[in-house]
């Protein structure tokens, strides 16, 4: 899945990369009435123009990934919405429905797992990444992305309300994701301090 871009032939998936900043820009309309959410997703669609970028599965989830016991493979399913994106989509989505919080995960909002292992799961993946791409990010920078996409995850879950504001809200599923996009900003705010 680490296949990075290197000439122009990787720009003919779809949606295009034109077609995802539009669609950023649509959801960026929707954040106006909280101004720190809006102030970090903007950041975030200007750090999406700079990112490396990659062939990108686009729902890389658990469910979409078995494991062969007899020929010790990992088999990755569901290529409908492959295309070219951000490094760091897939180990977002991946890691952003991760959680230890047993009450979600009842509830169907996420997968159980705890937080040493995400971490253990970004810290092998950033060891990956071509010299190339370690050029350009300190691992500092590859953890500031992966929380900004993760904000972009949990955003596009509730992405058909009208207008992204507390206020606004009414099911179960809109108010988990909209208070772990919060808490995405909180963590965007707190590595921009170091």
């Amino acid at each position: 899945m680490v296949f990075f871009e290197e000439n122009n032939s990787l720009r003919t998936f779809s949606p295009n990369l034109e077609k995802q900043i539009d669609s950023k820009y649509q959801l960026l309309k929707k954040l106006k009435s909280n101004l720190g959410l809006y102030k970090i997703y903007e950041a975030y669609m200007i750090r999406f123009k700079e990112m490396p970028k990659t062939i990108c599965h686009d729902d890389l989830l658990p469910i979409n990934v078995l494991f062969d016991e007899k020929t010790n493979q990992m088999k990755i399913l569901d290529l409908e919405h492959v295309r070219l994106s951000s490094y760091i989509c897939d180990v977002a989505r991946f890691g952003a429905f991760y959680s230890g919080d047993k009450a979600s995960f009842k509830k169907g909002f996420s997968f159980l797992d705890e937080e040493e292992n995400i971490q253990l799961f970004l810290k092998t993946y950033y060891s990956f990444l071509t010299p190339k791409i370690k050029k350009q990010l300190s691992f500092d920078q590859f953890m500031q992305d992966y929380h900004l996409e993760c904000l972009n995850q949990y955003l596009l879950n509730i992405s058909y309300l009208e207008e992204i504001s507390e206020e606004v809200l009414k099911t179960d599923w809109e108010f988990y994701f909209y208070q772990l996009a919060i808490e995405r900003v909180r963590l965007v705010n707190k590595g921009r301090k170091k």
